[in-house]
């Protein structure tokens, strides 16, 4: 579904009315924060704002009240960045934290960096198609791991980002 309310896009490949309506109605609230100008540890602050409990942990930021789990992205760019491991490990099931990652949903935030931090666009997406999007196969999921336990081994960290404009994001997702 496509539609835009006021100056920002929405496209939901979800279909859920609360959740959409939660999101839309916090959108100025968002926009009239300073939640925008942060680099990172953002999540807490915006699951606030649209009243969702904000979970820190690997594979999700927040949980909607009706118990769906949301994994929170904002960016200024015209692409996003994704752990290549973290989706990996959810194509794989390598834990049942994993698996369960699957059933989730995607927030995307796209906004325009001036006075106004407008949000320009956002993306409702369930979390197997971004799995499926960012890694497509099982050679490209297998390799991730690889080289993610090959620097474990080595104790070293591994930092796999793949980066995905946004007009290909939406792409692949009307193709699913």
């Amino acid at each position: 579904m496509e539609l835009t309310y006021k100056h920002t896009k929405i496209y939901d490949w979800v279909g859920d009315d609360k959740l959409r309506t939660s999101i839309l109605k916090g959108i100025h609230k968002i926009e009239n924060s300073k939640v925008l100008l942060k680099k990172c540890a953002y999540e807490a602050e915006i699951s606030e704002i649209l009243e969702w409990m904000y979970i820190d942990a690997r594979y999700k930021d927040a949980e909607h009240p009706d118990g769906t789990d949301i994994e929170i992205k904002k960016g200024a760019s015209t692409e996003f960045i994704f752990d290549g491991v973290r989706y990996a490990e959810m194509y794989k099931g390598t834990s049942a934290e994993a698996v369960g990652a699957r059933d989730g949903i995607h927030l995307f935030i796209n906004f325009k960096t001036r006075d106004t931090h407008q949000i320009k666009g956002i993306m409702i997406v369930p979390n197997w198609m971004v799995v499926k999007m960012t890694i497509p196969s099982k050679d490209i999921a297998d390799a991730e791991l690889k080289l993610f336990e090959a620097r474990k081994a080595m104790n070293q960290g591994l930092n796999s980002q793949a980066k995905i404009r946004i007009n290909r994001m939406i792409e692949a997702f009307n193709k699913m």
